[in-house]
């Protein structure tokens, strides 16, 4: 996968992800100027963007709720 598709799955920023490449945490599968990496080398941000906070509800719930 590419950076930006990598940013977006994995939660961390652009340039978190270039300096992992850089620094060998991810493994370039790519080309040098086109890096690539396979998405189960890819890590996850703890408490991403699909968790909801400690404290806050879950949209689906309140939307559900809504509508009940």
């Amino acid at each position: 996968m590419t950076l930006e598709q990598a940013k977006q799955e994995s939660g961390y920023s652009y340039s978190a992800i270039q300096k992992m490449l850089s620094n060998g945490t991810i493994p370039n599968v790519g080309k040098k100027g086109a890096p690539r990496m396979r998405r189960g080398d890819l890590p996850k941000k703890p408490n991403g963007c699909c968790e909801p906070s400690k404290g806050e509800p879950d949209l689906a719930e309140l939307v559900l709720a809504k509508a009940l």
